[in-house]
């Protein structure tokens, strides 16, 4: 729903792509309720605070970054080999619920919508690494499906705010 009416609802400003974003953003809400959060907003918090961005433009820019992880690592999966199974096939419908040929070209998508919507990764310092590390809320990344150690942190970290 929203990937499909972005354009639109953003270039055009559509009424009727608006309904199907808000529709979209409803659903995701719900599944959030249900699921929980997972590493891209754990680790969002700090961002917003630090950098003045706002919650979703922060989840926006980790997105990507663990997404892409994810897929290079699905035998760091939780569940073990049953575990990796399921998230690769999590990960081929993503894939095609956004129209892409593989879960690479869905994350590919994601990105070329923060071009196109003009959403950066902040600026930072290197001195600010350890603080966002130390900032990553453990329950929500008790979520995550493949687990993110401390190095794995801050390697992404220093990618996200342009190090």
């Amino acid at each position: 729903l929203i990937c499909g009416s972005v354009d639109s609802y953003i270039f055009e400003n559509s009424g009727s792509a608006a309904s199907l974003v808000m529709e979209g953003a409803n659903y995701s809400g719900r599944a959030i309720n249900i699921t929980q959060t997972t590493a891209p907003h754990a680790m969002s918090y700090k961002l917003s605070s630090l950098y003045s961005a706002p919650h979703g433009h922060a989840v926006a820019v980790c997105m990507p970054k663990v997404w892409r992880y994810m897929l290079q690592n699905t035998e760091r999966c939780v569940g073990g080999d049953g575990g990796k199974g399921r998230l690769d096939r999590v990960f081929s419908r993503i894939a095609a619920a956004m129209g892409c040929d593989s879960p690479e070209g869905a994350v590919e998508k994601f990105e070329e919508i923060l071009r196109k919507l003009e959403i950066e990764n902040p600026a930072g310092k290197e001195e600010d690494i350890p603080l966002l590390c130390a900032s990553v809320n453990p329950v929500r990344l008790k979520n995550n499906p493949v687990v993110l150690g401390e190095d794995t942190l801050c390697r992404m970290y220093r990618e996200i705010v342009k190090i």
